[in-house]
């Protein structure tokens, strides 16, 4: 890739359109970029890598810090380059985010980042994204490869120089990308960290399972700290002992179980027939008391039979009243027609009520309407009168809106006028004391040439000028006489200033007559109109006119508004009359017949009442009511009556059942008694305690042994299971930590070379011999860079050092140790080493221009002209190499040279000498 052309606008110390025709520079080669310290020389490797990959070179600059702080406000900014790679021609053109003047409405908007890639067929991308991958496609490279490819930059590559192994591993991983040998020696580490975790967990189980062995009292649990495999055999014959013991254990439980059985058939059989014996004391007792109650219960059936006549007379009034109960249901029935009647007659009385207040509220509105009408007769013709003074007010405050805005214009004028005529008095003084400094100069330079010309005359000869061949009075040369240069920028800055004068001249010319012009406009209009402006206020005259034209054009609007609403509100009752008569005749003719309806519905209504009032006077009582009030009073005395006998002779039976079953009990408990023995309670109770105590305490010893049976059977299998797990995982663990250790550098005794600088070292012993090829030339065989091989120690990290082996007296010592001039030899060696290798690493991409940014004013003459046939060399065949540098030594070794140059105004700019 090799730039033909750059334009850079308002980029960096650029203020305007700065055009480079970088094609002029050849296609190999050496040239310089040389100016003014801060002047913009490394802005234009910015721009280049900006316009390719968006991004400017180094790390301190963003694309919002792009645009010039000198830059005017409409001024873009953007850079377009266009460059030559494989043969074809590629033309890329983008701008960065940044705020400029709004195209309307003024203020700022913000100018949203683009990119254009043209193709060699005519084809344009468009979209910063698609653009940016276009361009690594076509180059091969990256923005961070182009950088370190392209740009050699002293300052950064003397860090790689004089870094130590920890440093350097930072910068190649960023450049080669290792991390993921770091990432793997971070995850042998981790999975060894894990491993070692896991099997302190194992032992710790295990440990955790021994101490949970139960020992039976008399042997020792000290036995816990021996080895597991004799722990095993302990723990096997306390298992055994254990099982026998709970199988004898258990036999005895039985024989003490059968000896319970026993005793509890002899306990129970004495303790039946003391049951017995009490159970009959209770049914004879409950026998003396049954039979007194069932005196008391006959008594009652007999005194309730005797009230049985009373009650049949209550039987009886019960059946007269129950049937009066239909002539009830019939006045009943004559009391709910006659409701139903007189709602009806009231609903229609109050629908006739509510229709005659409707029937006014429609005659009232009718009549509203009919005199609205005539109080709106006119308004159309007021709304067109009221519209068309509105539009010539308003046109009138239009025009005079216009004269007020030409007589703001005629005041800014003057005042542009009073600034110019101000300047131009300015500009007019320094045009004559710049003239008059040239006519003395040019007087000077005159009286000079006829000095030097004196100088050259000799008596006797002919002068060249006049011919005389005697000088008596020969010029003399002023001592101070300027030079054709200085007379020629006197005779620029007089010209210069008598043109700026001439420029405000015309200015003011221009702006007198565009006043001017302004009057005439301003005079043509207040004629047509017939406003008079006061000659001394025009404006404060103009602005009361156009007061006075804005209260009446309100008034105005006002008039027009409210004759609209009139017009709108007369066509609204013109179409609303019609219906509203309309409902007026209907709501008569309804109103008519319900009244007609509602006279009927009273008549009959009349008639009802007089038939509920004669069968109420037939009734034995006062209502249906009062009726079933005394039925039911009635009904529950009779009720309560055949409950309370139903009762109480169910009582005497039952009674009597209860008494039959308590002497078929007593005799049988006799029966029971009388062929039962008794047994000595005591001692059967005596002997029981003794069983069951013993049957417990063997009991607790079945499971007290049992308990420890299955606890120590579990840790056994525990033990067992655990043990082929930690044996396999301390394998495992040795040759994972082992490897972990080798990949991190941190084995005992070795050198601490981690995996991935040992990969770094490959790349860096690549570097090195590429580096050496420059530093042989530029050091004139004096020096060779070699990486150490052998670690200072064994304590830190190594394996990236760097040495520097002097051939002229044959020693290896650190590179730390390199004067200025010769670090800076070395420091260009190791980037273009590094340059060159990156390129290889990119697919053997070929840039056709290489930048040097600085560094070569620590080198004396020799070393620079070492430094220079370094870089010749870098340019054979079709390389082209820019050196950035303010080296004054350098402008006279380069012929093809960029000159950039800070303006005091502000800005840089930029000329190409070849």
């Amino acid at each position: 890739m090799r730039p033909l052309k750059l334009k850079i606008f308002a980029f960096g110390p650029y203020a305007g359109v700065t055009e480079l025709e970088l094609d002029r520079l050849g296609k190999s080669g050496l040239y310089l970029i040389t100016g003014d310290t801060g002047a913009g020389k490394t802005t234009i490797f910015a721009a280049i890598a900006y316009a390719l990959f968006g991004e400017p070179s180094g790390e301190n600059r963003k694309p919002s810090m792009l645009r010039s702080k000198y830059a005017q406000p409409d001024t873009p900014t953007e850079v377009e380059l266009t460059f030559i790679n494989s043969g074809k021609v590629y033309t890329v053109k983008r701008n960065p985010e940044y705020e400029r003047p709004a195209k309307k409405g003024g203020g700022t908007t913000k100018q949203r980042a683009e990119a254009f890639l043209t193709l060699p067929d005519g084809n344009i991308i468009s979209r910063p994204t698609e653009v940016n991958a276009a361009v690594r496609e076509i180059l091969g490279v990256d923005k961070n490869q182009f950088s370190q490819i392209a740009m050699i930059a002293q300052g950064d590559f003397l860090k790689l120089l004089l870094a130590d192994t920890q440093k350097r591993q930072d910068i190649f991983r960023s450049i080669f990308k290792t991390g993921y040998y770091r990432t793997l020696q971070e995850n042998l580490k981790s999975e060894a960290g894990a491993l070692s975790k896991q099997f302190d967990e194992l032992r710790m189980s295990v440990e955790q399972y021994i101490n949970g062995i139960i020992y039976p009292d008399g042997i020792n649990e000290e036995n816990g700290n021996m080895m597991t495999a004799d722990t095993l055999t302990i723990l096997s014959e306390i298992i055994e002992s254990d099982t026998a013991a709970y199988i004898k254990n258990q036999q005895e439980i039985k024989e003490t179980e059968k000896q319970l059985e026993e005793i509890n058939a002899i306990i129970t059989k004495t303790e039946d027939c003391h049951k017995a014996e009490k159970e009959l004391d209770e049914a004879e007792k409950e026998l003396n008391e049954k039979s007194t109650v069932l005196a008391e219960r006959k008594n009652k059936v007999k005194e309730l039979k005797d009230q049985t006549p009373e009650y049949e007379h209550k039987r009886l009034h019960i059946a007269q009243l129950e049937s009066t109960l239909s002539e009830f249901d019939i006045l009943e029935k004559c009391i709910a027609d006659a409701q139903k009647v007189f709602s009806e007659h009231k609903k229609a009385a109050l629908f006739c009520y509510n229709k005659k207040l409707e029937i006014k509220s429609l005659s009232d509105e009718t009549a509203g309407f009919r005199k609205e009408l005539e109080l709106l007769a006119d308004c159309g013709e007021k709304k067109e009168r009221a519209a068309k003074e509105l539009s010539l007010a308003e046109e009138r405050l239009n025009r005079l809106n216009e004269i007020y805005a030409r007589l703001c214009d005629i005041r800014n004028t003057d005042d542009s006028i009073s600034s110019y005529q101000r300047l131009y008095l300015q500009l007019s003084k320094a045009s004559e004391k710049k003239t008059e400094k040239y006519n003395l100069m040019n007087k000077a330079f005159l009286d000079a040439q006829a000095g030097i010309l004196a100088e050259t005359l000799t008596e006797g000869k002919p002068c060249p000028v006049c011919g005389s061949a005697m000088h008596p009075h020969k010029a003399v040369k002023p001592a101070e006489a300027p030079t054709p240069e200085q007379l020629k920028t006197a005779k620029a800055e007089a010209d210069e200033a008598a043109k700026n004068a001439e420029e405000i001249s015309a200015k003011i010319s221009g702006l007198i007559g565009r006043k001017e012009a302004m009057k005439a406009a301003v005079d043509a209009i207040s004629n047509q109109l017939g406003a008079e402006l006061d000659k001394d206020t025009p404006e404060e005259s103009c602005n009361q006119h156009i007061l006075a034209l804005s209260s009446e054009k309100y008034e105005l609007e006002k008039l027009l508004l409210n004759e609209t609403k009139n017009l709108t509100r007369k066509k609204d009752i013109q179409r609303s009359l019609p219906q509203k008569e309309a409902l007026l005749t209907e709501g008569q003719t309804v109103l008519a017949q319900e009244e007609k309806r509602a006279a009927a519905l009273e008549a009959q209504l009349t008639e009802m009442k007089s038939n509920i009032a004669q069968l109420q006077e037939r009734s034995l009582v006062d209502s249906r009511e009062t009726a079933l009030h005394i039925i039911s009073m009635l009904k529950k005395d009779a009720e309560k009556y055949s409950k309370a006998t139903e009762k109480a002779e169910a009582d005497c039976r039952n009674t009597e059942d209860i008494i039959t079953q308590l002497k078929g009990k007593i005799e049988q408990l006799k029966k029971t008694l009388a062929e039962k023995e008794k047994a000595d309670l005591e001692k059967a109770l005596a002997d029981k305690a003794l069983l069951t105590q013993k049957k417990a305490a063997l009991a607790q010893q079945q499971e007290t042994v049992a308990i420890r049976i299955n606890a120590n059977r579990r840790a056994k299998e525990s033990i067992e299971s655990k043990l082929d797990e930690l044996s396999a995982a301390e394998k495992k663990l040795m040759w994972v930590k082992t490897l972990a250790d080798t990949a991190a550098g941190t084995l005992t005794g070795k050198e601490k070379i981690m995996l991935e600088t040992y990969i770094q070292a490959t790349f860096f012993d690549r570097i090195i011999d590429r580096a050496n090829t420059r530093l042989m030339i530029m050091s004139d065989g004096q020096y060779e860079l070699k990486r150490r091989e052998e670690a200072a120690n064994n304590r830190s990290q190594s394996g990236l050092e760097l040495d520097v082996k002097d051939y002229y007296n044959g020693s290896v010592r650190d590179v730390r140790s390199l004067s200025g001039g010769e670090s800076f030899k070395a420091s260009l060696s190791l980037a273009l080493g590094l340059s060159d290798e990156i390129q290889s690493m990119a697919g053997g991409v070929q840039l056709d221009t290489m930048f040097v940014d600085e560094g070569f004013g620590s080198l004396d003459g020799e070393s620079l002209q070492q430094a220079l046939r370094a870089l010749a060399s870098l340019s054979d065949g079709n390389k082209l190499v820019g050196i950035i540098s303010h080296v004054a030594e350098l402008k006279e070794k380069i012929d093809r040279q960029l000159v950039v140059t800070k303006e005091k105004s502000g800005g840089s700019r930029v000329e190409i000498f070849v």
